[in-house]
């Protein structure tokens, strides 16, 4: 008889790795080596400086507008894509009030970006912290210690320590989300030695993950966290307020608030009743 779980859940399907879980399966590409793409990097790397000194709006207005054309791979979209999120947002607030619309030059290959890689053109999850590290020692795991942002805004310790975090939570993750399938196999065949293990497994991983958890006010603080970091990472929240926003297709949708698309990223996995039932797994190891 054939049962809910039947068929083979392929991870990869929902972008997720077994060594990484959520993590891309290679490190995130730390520049664009195409030098058609330098204006870009330019101004990623000048972001810090550039917010400080109120001078960003005016180097983004002034830059050429570029197309995403000529990005050749999956990782490449990927870097354009945060380092277009982070100069979209930083450009929101860098003056005394959000601005009230971005120019085309940003705008469209951000749009083209978002399109290809299936998301709103914000700086989401996915940009500001799964393709945003990189390893001082290639050799050595991906954890607090050995990992490092490739993009920061202001470059402070708190903005820096409170991403770190969640990127070796998700490292940790792994350890959790391959055995999912192997679970839901014994949970099938009624394999009860196999299922235990798989879920002692999901549980250590959890208690692994909220130990990082725990070490977050070590070094990133509330106040500086929420005053500092959230506007800057929130800009969406922002533009659907501003009343004479750009009108065109691109511009509504970045209307859409980090938090709106990973709450829609998460409705969609959890839709397929293998992802209910990984999610139920883990809950069930909680209690």
């Amino acid at each position: 008889m054939q049962t809910l779980y039947s068929d083979e859940l392929q991870l990869d399907a929902y972008e997720v790795s077994p060594e990484r879980g959520f993590l891309p399966a290679d490190d995130p590409l730390p520049y664009l080596e195409d030098p058609y793409y330098a204006p870009w990097e330019q101004i990623a790397g000048d972001l810090p400086k550039l917010l400080v000194a109120r001078r960003l709006r005016q180097v983004v207005e002034a830059t050429p507008r570029l197309s995403a054309e000529r990005l050749q791979t999956d990782r490449e979209r990927r870097r354009a894509m945060l380092l277009l999120s982070y100069i979209g947002h930083a450009y929101v607030w860098n003056g005394d009030a959000p601005a009230e619309r971005i120019p085309a030059n940003l705008a469209v290959p951000w749009y083209e970006l978002s399109q290809q890689l299936g998301r709103p053109p914000v700086l989401s999850y996915a940009s500001y912290a799964l393709d945003n590290w990189r390893r001082l020692d290639p050799n050595a795991p991906i954890e607090l210690g050995n990992i490092v942002l490739l993009q920061n805004f202001l470059a402070g310790l708190d903005e820096e320590w409170f991403i770190l975090i969640h990127v070796d939570i998700e490292a940790k993750a792994a350890r959790a989300i391959r055995q999912i399938p192997t679970a839901i196999r014994a949970a099938e065949s009624g394999d009860l030695p196999t299922l235990t293990d798989a879920l002692r497994e999901v549980a250590a991983a959890l208690e692994a993950m909220y130990a990082v958890l725990h070490g977050c006010p070590k070094r990133a603080t509330r106040t500086s966290t929420t005053i500092v970091c959230a506007p800057t990472f929130t800009a969406g929240r922002t533009i659907q307020r501003c009343p004479t926003a750009w009108c065109t297709k691109a511009w509504r949708l970045m209307a859409v608030s980090p938090s709106s698309f990973v709450a829609r990223r998460a409705h969609k996995a959890a839709s397929s009743p293998h992802w209910t039932a990984c999610w139920a797994f883990s809950t069930l190891t909680t209690r």
